[in-house]
């Protein structure tokens, strides 16, 4: 597993995969590292050309290394289970070493298949008890936000609408420099 501390690396990797989210942009990471976290980001590559990736972000307290990877890992494409796999235990095993205390949280954003979910379960990653997010993903097509009030609710409308009175700006993001 090596690190990637290079901005324009580091996005490009994110972006050739199909599930990227901002949250494991280099921006996110320097936001955060301005927060008081430390920030990792861990890449590994097999033979064929598949790779996993996360940026993790780390925090000890009370003695316990907190190890969150806000939208990832991501794999290169659906196919790249395998390294999804070697790439937790090296991910597991640079946390653990020296004897240190840590939780790992993952916020994986791929979306769920039988096989992802054994290799989580093998590896020993569990369900938290504690959600801090929703567990859903608001998935739509490149035209759904075209003429945005056809597609809502009249709730969704009213509180659309109120969020516009309250002074709340609300744009669509189509990529990541966006």
């Amino acid at each position: 597993m090596k690190e990637i501390n290079n901005k324009q690396e580091w996005n490009k990797k994110i972006l050739e995969c199909k599930d990227f989210t901002f949250y494991q942009s280099f921006e996110w990471g320097e936001l955060k590292a301005d927060e008081g976290w430390e920030v990792r980001r861990f890449y590994e590559e097999n033979s064929r050309g598949d790779y996993c990736l996360a940026q993790c972000l780390n925090k000890k307290i009370l003695g316990i290394t907190i190890v969150w990877a806000p939208g990832g890992p991501l794999i290169s494409d659906d196919s790249a289970i395998s390294v999804l796999s070697v790439f937790l235990d090296k991910l597991s095993d640079h946390y653990t070493k020296k004897g240190r205390f840590s939780y790992i949280r993952l916020n994986c954003q791929t979306q769920s298949s039988p096989e992802l979910s054994i290799v989580f379960k093998e590896k020993g990653y569990a369900i938290p008890y504690k959600n801090i997010a929703t567990n859903y993903t608001f998935m739509v097509d490149e035209h759904y936000f075209e003429d945005i009030s056809c597609n809502l609710s009249k709730n969704w409308k009213r509180n659309l609408k109120r969020s516009y009175k309250s002074g709340f700006d609300i744009s669509i993001k189509i990529t990541l420099d966006d």
